[in-house]
């Protein structure tokens, strides 16, 4: 018989699990995984669903929280590009992005008249 496996406690916790993993799978992933991710048909439907007004405030501060990331690492490299832009295309709409004071970690801030989170300094 198979293990059970009970199902996520919501949506928004399968969705940061999923988001982790992608992380996760780009750190360790090689050039054909990191070239998918930065496509455009990858990256705007990540930017669809953040920009729904409903979902989790958690969620859209981990989706803005990699794209920083990603944008960021991926820099210099051509075929990964996409992902700067999109980066770039968040913040001229008012996604602002400022350094934690602990290395590699990101605090996102966003206007509150958009629908992306706001999140105090």
């Amino acid at each position: 018989p198979s293990a059970y496996v009970p199902p996520p406690q919501s949506l928004a916790q399968a969705s940061r699990k999923f988001l982790q993993l992608t992380d996760t799978c780009i750190k360790n992933g090689g050039d054909p995984f990191l070239v998918e991710i930065a496509s455009r048909e990858f990256m705007d439907n990540l930017v669809s669903i953040l920009k729904i007004p409903a979902l989790n405030y958690e969620v859209k501060n981990k989706i803005l929280r990699l794209v920083q990331d990603w944008g960021t690492a991926f820099e210099g490299k051509p075929s990964l590009s996409y992902v700067g832009e999109v980066y770039r295309t968040l913040q001229r709409e008012g996604a602002c992005y400022v350094p934690c004071p602990l290395p590699g970690v990101v605090i996102t801030l966003a206007q509150a008249s958009t629908s992306l989170p706001v999140i105090p300094p």
